[in-house]
């Protein structure tokens, strides 16, 4: 539901690493809808060869995000970036509802817990 605070951030992090496999793959994104992870295995087991399970792809797709995060760091886009524009967090939408800012830190913190993140929002180091 659009007001529930508890597991967007798990939605998300599905989202965003079944897009970076796609990004990774060049594949188009308005195909997205149409290709879950399985559609993606199977696709990469016929392109490559290669038999990953649904944890192997997504454990890449994560270690792609978090060097992302890291080279983003680097390049001075921090946590202070991690933000949504202030209209959206103070006025409500057409159906009424609105998101405070109790409500997005606390997803952002999820966020950064899923991603194995710290608080900063700074991923462990590369192994």
């Amino acid at each position: 539901p659009p007001d529930t605070v508890e597991g967007k951030a798990e939605m998300l992090v599905d989202f965003e690493d079944r897009l970076l496999i796609f990004d990774t793959l060049v594949l188009c994104r308005f195909m997205r809808d149409l290709y879950p992870w399985e559609e993606l295995i199977d696709m990469l087991r016929r392109l490559t060869g290669m038999e990953l399970t649904k944890e192997q792809l997504r454990a890449k797709a994560a270690a792609i995000r978090d060097t992302t995060r890291r080279f983003n760091l680097r390049e001075g886009v921090g946590a202070d970036q991690d933000t949504l524009p202030r209209r959206l967090l103070k006025e409500a939408l057409p159906s009424g509802h609105s998101l405070d800012e109790n409500e997005f830190h606390h997803m952002l913190a999820d966020y950064y817990s899923l991603r194995g993140w710290n608080e900063n929002g700074i991923p462990p180091e590369a192994q």
